[in-house]
């Protein structure tokens, strides 16, 4: 938590240091305080960090370490690690309009100018995180990771040839198939033990 002292009293605020590199083809490095926190994350990962032959990092031209695939199994499935990444994270770190206003020196205009900017801000990630597959899966009761499978597969589809919408639409087919195999081979189980129960 940090201090920030305004005109009536010190509100603690949830603050950590951040770097993020400007745009454009003269990028450099700028560090800041932003309100929020890290959290360490495990997530599925197709590609591992490259080194050189001495085990030393290797970079991009933005001092980021570059990644290379590992590559499919005998099956011809792509091989995933799992990975503890550090993520920023601002949702929900204020809890109390106290601490917004604390920020900006209790201006409520300079509060509200922040408020449109951060919405307009989360308006476009919300657009940006979208592609053309959410379209076929959007009535489909799916968690993240069958989301992130069907989108890499049907992906994959398209680097044979296949063009992206027979590629979603045969898959989503199939998906749903096996879904009410699923269910019929469910309910039958039930079924079953219903009348085993009743002898």
């Amino acid at each position: 938590m940090t201090p920030v002292t305004n005109e009536q009293e010190t509100v603690e605020i949830p603050m950590v240091e951040l770097t993020r590199n400007t745009r454009g083809a003269n990028s450099r490095a700028i560090t800041f305080k932003a309100v929020g926190a890290f959290k360490d994350v495990v997530i599925e990962r197709e590609t591992k960090p490259m080194v050189d032959a001495d085990g030393k990092p290797v970079l991009d031209e933005y001092g980021n370490q570059k990644r290379e695939s590992l590559g499919k199994d005998a099956e011809g499935k792509l091989i995933t690690i799992q990975e503890t990444v550090r993520k920023f994270y601002s949702d929900g770190v204020l809890k109390e309009i106290d601490q917004a206003l604390a920020l900006v020196d209790n201006n409520e205009q300079d509060l509200l100018d922040c408020f449109v900017e951060g919405f307009n801000e989360r308006q476009y990630s919300i657009e940006a995180g979208k592609d053309e597959l959410d379209a076929y899966i959007a009535d489909l009761s799916m968690d993240e990771k069958q989301r992130d499978a069907f989108k890499r597969t049907v992906r994959n589809i398209v680097k044979n040839g296949s063009e992206l919408e027979d590629a979603a639409n045969f898959l989503k087919a199939a998906w749903i198939k096996n879904q009410a195999k699923l269910k019929a081979a469910a309910e039958a189980k039930s079924s079953d033990a219903v009348a085993a129960a009743a002898v």
